[in-house]
């Protein structure tokens, strides 16, 4: 009978085969209702360290393979000849990777500075809570940005913004930064970002450019303030939510334009 006894629990109780079954009953303890998302490719940033909350998970779509908790890494897409939209593409259709109610897009040189939660608060009855640019409202001025900074294909911005003058888009008609943002997991938000991702792929991967006029007839909360602060200059005063690390020193002249 003892042997009997303990060939049963070598073959049916051990910690290999229950432990996993413990995983998956804290998890649900824990279930996750935000999903905080980057993705990096081509070497661009590394994963940042991240406070962390109740009810929140990072998931980070990474060309590495590492491990940093809490980060959650898969791989990024490799579809694209650009690394920008290898990333991009989980930015913009992120609602195809998750299933939570709520997705926080951050670059991946940002970090949260307090519970995500409180941007849900924010956002209140919206689809969406996006930063006003600190710069420009205007996605002509945008495009000429990009081209001194030689951020993305000059002939493809060119393009675009040809077609979007045809199509009489307003002058100063508004301009997001988005670097950053929160929204709901719903099939009116992902409409829209399944738009703006064909902007994107038929134009520039500029997503600044294409966003207003996608996002022309849609209503979203501002996050106040921007997403990054320099003490030398009152425009950029930071925010209560997320905190950037700059990738490198602007000179005066450029960090007026990006």
């Amino acid at each position: 009978m003892c042997k009997a006894a303990k060939l049963e629990a070598l073959k049916n109780w051990t910690i290999e085969q229950f432990l996993p079954l413990y995983e998956d009953l804290f998890e649900m303890n824990d279930k996750k209702d935000i999903s905080v998302i980057t993705a990096i490719a081509g070497g661009k940033d590394k994963l940042l360290p991240q406070p962390e909350y109740k009810g929140v998970e990072y998931i980070a779509f990474v060309d590495e393979k590492v491990k940093h908790p809490p980060w959650k890494t898969r791989d990024v897409c490799d579809k694209f000849a650009k690394p920008v939209m290898n990333a991009k593409i989980h930015k913009v259709l992120s609602h195809t990777y998750v299933d939570t109610p709520y997705i926080v897009w951050v670059d991946g040189n940002i970090t949260l500075k307090q519970d995500p939660h409180k941007l849900v608060k924010l956002m209140g009855d919206k689809d969406f809570a996006f930063f006003t640019h600190p710069r420009r409202d205007c996605i002509y001025e945008e495009a000429d940005a990009c081209i001194h900074l030689q951020k993305g294909d000059s002939g493809e911005i060119t393009e675009q913004i040809t077609e979007y003058k045809k199509n009489t888009h307003p002058e100063h008609g508004g301009l997001c930064e988005l670097t950053a943002f929160i929204r709901k997991n719903t099939p009116e938000a992902n409409e829209a970002f399944e738009k703006w991702w064909i902007e994107i792929t038929r134009y520039s991967e500029r997503d600044q450019l294409s966003f207003p006029v996608v996002f022309k007839e849609k209503k979203w909360a501002t996050i106040p303030g921007t997403v990054e602060e320099i003490k030398c200059d009152p425009i950029f005063r930071g925010n209560e939510f997320f905190r950037l690390i700059a990738h490198k020193k602007l000179t005066e002249r450029d960090h007026g334009r990006i």
